[in-house]
């Protein structure tokens, strides 16, 4: 199987050159399974998988925060939002 990018920022689904076909297969069911239990329990064995190999060492976390109007309609809902692009985002005036 090919690896799977995350995002137009990052190629590669692990981030750093690093393989893992059982990985790699974990992160398509994340993006693919449409059973959210089926999601969650992927994204802990993503967890336990990278916690265990550290193709990245974590030195910190990223906190993000979108804030927008509720007359901003179209915003991307994804982890990745902060890559996404806006083409789809329109705004509803008030009153209509």
């Amino acid at each position: 199987m090919a690896p799977t990018p995350l995002s137009k920022a990052c190629q590669t689904p692990t981030g750093a050159r690093y393989s893992n076909p059982t990985l790699d297969a974990i992160i398509k069911t994340t993006q693919t399974d449409t059973n959210p239990a089926n999601r969650l329990k992927a994204f802990h064995e993503w967890q336990r998988i990278a916690m265990t190999d550290l193709p990245n060492l974590p030195l910190f976390e990223l906190q993000r925060q979108t804030i927008y109007s509720s007359h901003l309609h179209g915003i991307s809902d994804t982890p990745d939002q902060t890559f996404s692009s806006l083409k789809n985002v329109w705004l509803n005036k008030e009153g209509q």
